[in-house]
């Protein structure tokens, strides 16, 4: 008759002298990180557990010289996170890449130790991160009991721009085990059939049954919105001066900048441009009134046909969860400044034609456009393109404002408006053989290790401006599409890169039955 009371004082004892928490983040002040490893950059490995969780509210307040994080100049390396008590481990966090350039962690593994220091479990097949400022959250196949440190080990970096260990925050989810003193002779008993029965699990459902990593029976993945992959440079001052090579009226656009423009600015020399820049628009949402800096670009693309709509793969890539479904995005052909008007088209909802080993995709729209002539796409060679002076039309929105952004518009800027950006295609340095162009590596996103051949230009870019056509500043016609940039091509001199029309022409003739 005393079993109640027993059990009753048994359950208060587990109360009293357990550690009983609901499931939470595991991170800041719980987690000690140590390394072998030399940070970069002036970052420090402390960084890595700052307290940063809402990546929007990151991505409009915090300055680059402000970032922080883990950097270190190698391409795989061991972390060590250790824990200030116990806990019961469900899942982990990562938030990759801390300049959001390309480089970052690629894939890793997590190995758990209890507190005696012995092994507990090895995650070796945990799904490849994501670049750039990219939450993605691991939840484990099973909780993980007793964990006292776990060491993170990168396996791979990504290559796209770098080869660097980028770690913006780690995090892990979990609470806080639950041990009590008068039990402590159980413990090992239930250890050993818990990491048994932990072991058999992980082999069944990550190795035995040969699931391939990424599935659902293997860990979900919840990535949370992002910043674009590409660098967008602006040139100060031009490395070619268009008013000494090329005699008569000064740029639409001054050399290093860009500038809000309506069609009234293309006149005479630039007349050519009215076409195509009446058929280039924002990726996004309907304008509503008078532009202000709420309003934002996903990108920049062009009519190709009525129905059809090219810009950069990766803007798709970036933000496939406003540009797919019932209510989707589309594009915006005015939104220009201090206009109060709109002229949106919504896309069609479907998946975009993506057209092999090139950043471009091509949307269609829910209905045709017929006051705009699409932009024609007549291949020109490549090595055509050298010295061409060209004009970018685009949708320039940055994620942060500093002085090199500020540098590129006037003061007191609205963004995501339609500007002018004016240079020149260039020789770059490292350009020393034939074809004209160098090979620059897809985006890990959208072709893992491939390189596409892309020709440099010196017309200033910011984010948002992925997508925009480049035009001949004299006839107009398209002479390629511009994706991205470095500010330091290769070691060398920066470059801003664009697809050559030759190359997107095509590529776009073996898929035409495809977008008809």
């Amino acid at each position: 008759m005393h079993w109640g009371r027993f059990l009753v004082s048994i359950l208060a004892s587990w109360f009293l002298l357990g550690q009983f928490a609901m499931a939470g983040e595991i991170r800041t002040s719980q987690i000690t990180p140590s390394t072998n490893l030399s940070a970069d950059r002036g970052t420090s490995l402390s960084q890595i557990n700052d307290g940063i969780v809402d990546p929007q509210k990151y991505n409009k307040n915090i300055q680059y010289a402000n970032k922080k994080g883990f950097i270190s100049d190698v391409q795989q390396g061991v972390i060590t996170l250790k824990f200030d008590k116990l806990y019961d481990v469900t899942g982990f966090r990562l938030w990759n890449d801390v300049v959001v350039y390309g480089e970052g962690v690629k894939t890793f593994k997590l190995k758990f130790y209890g507190k005696s220091g012995q092994k507990l479990v090895v995650l070796d097949q945990m799904l490849a991160a994501r670049a750039q400022l990219d939450v993605q959250e691991f939840d484990f196949p099973h909780k993980i009991e007793g964990v006292a440190k776990v060491d993170l080990i990168v396996t791979s970096v990504f290559k796209a721009y770098g080869n660097f260990i980028e770690i913006r925050e780690v995090e892990f989810v979990g609470e806080p085990s639950i041990v009590s003193p008068s039990i402590n002779w159980l413990i090992p008993a239930i250890g050993a059939a818990g990491l048994l029965a932990a072991s058999l699990l992980l082999r069944n459902v990550m190795g035995g049954k040969n699931t391939p990593a990424g599935s659902p029976e293997n860990l979900r993945v919840r990535p949370r919105p992002r910043k674009p992959n590409d660098e967008h440079v602006v040139f100060a001052q031009s490395a070619f001066p268009m008013s000494a090579i090329t005699p008569g009226p000064p740029p639409v656009a001054p050399l290093g900048h860009t500038m809000p423009s309506g069609l009234q600015t293309l006149t005479g020399q630039y007349a050519a441009l009215r076409p195509a820049y009446k058929a280039t628009g924002r990726i996004g949402f309907a304008q509503e009134g008078v532009p202000t800096n709420d309003d934002v670009s996903l990108g920049t693309g062009f009519l190709i046909t009525p129905r059809h709509v090219m810009t950069n793969q990766h803007v798709w890539e970036t933000y496939k969860q406003y540009l797919h479904g019932d209510e989707c995005g589309g594009i915006e052909f005015i939104a220009e400044r201090d206009r109060d008007h709109s002229d949106y088209y919504e896309f069609d909802g479907q998946p975009p034609l993506v057209l092999p080993e090139l950043d471009i995709a091509i949307f269609r729209l829910t209905r045709g456009v017929t006051d705009r002539t699409p932009i024609d796409r007549v291949a020109v060679p490549a090595s055509d393109l050298d010295t061409r002076d060209v004009v970018l039309v685009g949708y320039p929105c940055p994620f942060e404002v500093d002085e090199v952004t500020l540098s590129a518009v006037e003061p007191d800027p609205i963004f995501a408006v339609k500007r002018l950006s004016q240079g020149q295609v260039f020789r770059h340095s490292t350009d020393t053989d034939a074809p004209f162009g160098i090979m620059f590596k897809v985006d890990a996103l959208i072709n893992s290790g491939e390189s596409l051949q892309a020709v440099c230009h010196n017309a200033s870019t910011l984010p948002g401006h992925s997508g925009s056509p480049v035009l001949c500043a004299r006839t107009g016609e398209l002479l390629g599409v511009h994706f991205a940039g470095s500010r330091s091509l290769f070691g060398e001199e920066a470059a801003n890169l664009a697809m050559a029309i030759e190359f997107v022409a095509s590529a776009e003739a073996a898929n035409k039955g495809k977008f008809a």
